[in-house]
């Protein structure tokens, strides 16, 4: 038997037209809408749109450019149109009348009025900050001497003996002030002074030989409120014994003025005032004392209490208001002036 062989079909390939077409609500009118072109009449329109560019033939603008090209001009038009001139300003009337009126004011004025002269307040330039890198200034202080330690008692005591030679037994005349002392009973002090001044028999034994003082006058020597004050002419009265060759003393620089500094002492100038009570002090010219040199045994003497030194520290004394530290009986002459003792 023969076979037969059928033989495939030819599926006949369908062509796919793609047709832009507009939707409905874009068209106002749906009879104004384009006819569907043929086929014939899309091929005639894309072989007239066909173009043969050769690489020698100059480049044509696309539709891009064309577009841009479109708007730019556009744009330029619109900005044009926008443009507008701003009109000159124009013053109110308001504006003018208040000039005129100014105008008018200058015109009335007399000109003889007299012109104010202004004062003039000119301004002191501001002073400088310095930056903040720099150092701050540091005010300039007063420069004062320095302190000098104080020397302690032991090496006080070596210039002491190194410095003093040789001091006469009754230097300051006061043997029989000292026995008469030594037979009366101590009498404590009520209430210490406030300010004090020491007669020279009183400021050599606390430079020479502190042991010779009373208690009393330690007391008012070692209490810290109190002032102890020496009259220059103390100090003269210490000069004339050292010339007279009776306190002997090495040739030492600032003699008194270590002794003043070691003790803290003030020296006080004599004035006018001390002068004129010297003057005419009442007090007598001497003085009685006794003691007992055994039982029933008295002693007494009559002390010169119008010398110099002594009238005219026991002045400025009374001057001041201070009493007298010192051993010497002799002041007792001026107790009816008003002076105070102390020993």
């Amino acid at each position: 038997m023969e076979t037969t062989v059928r033989k495939p079909r030819k599926r006949k390939e369908k062509k796919l037209v793609f047709e832009t077409e507009v939707p409905e609500p874009l068209l106002e009118n749906k009879e104004e809408a384009p006819a569907k072109p043929s086929r014939k009449r899309k091929a005639v329109i894309a072989e007239q749109e066909i173009v043969f560019v050769s690489p020698e033939t100059e480049k044509l603008p696309t539709k891009s450019t064309r577009k841009r090209k479109a708007k730019k001009e556009q744009v330029d038009t619109e900005a044009e149109s926008t443009l507008e001139v701003a009109p000159p300003k124009v013053e109110t009337t308001e504006k003018v009348s208040r000039k005129r009126k100014v105008e008018e004011d200058a015109t009335k004025k007399d000109v003889t009025t007299p012109l104010v002269v202004k004062e003039v307040v000119t301004k002191s330039p501001r002073k400088r900050k310095a930056p903040s890198s720099a150092e701050p200034a540091i005010p300039a202080e007063v420069s004062k001497p320095p302190k000098k330690k104080k020397a302690t008692q032991a090496s006080w005591d070596k210039w002491v003996k190194a410095t003093v030679v040789a001091v006469s037994p009754d230097v300051w005349n006061i043997h029989a002030s000292e026995l008469s002392h030594n037979s009366q009973f101590l009498t404590d002090l009520r209430k210490l002074p406030s300010r004090v001044m020491l007669d020279t028999p009183a400021l050599d034994y606390l430079f020479r030989c502190p042991d010779r003082l009373s208690h009393n006058a330690r007391l008012v020597l070692n209490e810290e409120g109190v002032e102890c004050l020496v009259s220059l002419e103390s100090l003269r009265e210490w000069a004339d014994k050292m010339r007279a060759g009776q306190y002997l003393i090495n040739k030492e620089n600032g003699f008194f003025d270590k002794v003043l500094d070691r003790f803290d002492l003030e020296s006080v100038i004599t004035t006018t005032e001390v002068y004129h009570k010297y003057i005419f002090l009442k007090a007598p010219s001497f003085v009685d004392i006794s003691w007992e040199r055994k039982p029933e045994d008295f002693i007494s003497t009559r002390l010169n209490a119008d010398e110099r030194p002594t009238r005219i520290i026991a002045a400025q004394a009374l001057v001041l208001g201070v009493p007298i530290l010192s051993p010497d009986l002799r002041y007792d002459a001026y107790k009816k002036d008003g002076l105070k003792t102390v020993w």
